[in-house]
């Protein structure tokens, strides 16, 4: 489910800075789920 969430997330937030924005949070926030 974090996976999905940080894509929709990104997604909204820019579309353009996907990879950007995607390696920090999923990152992080994957770790922290885990």
């Amino acid at each position: 489910c974090v996976a999905q969430l940080t894509t929709q997330w990104t997604l909204i937030l820019s579309p353009k800075r996907n990879l950007t924005t995607r390696e920090r949070p999923v990152g992080r926030n994957k770790r922290k789920n885990v």
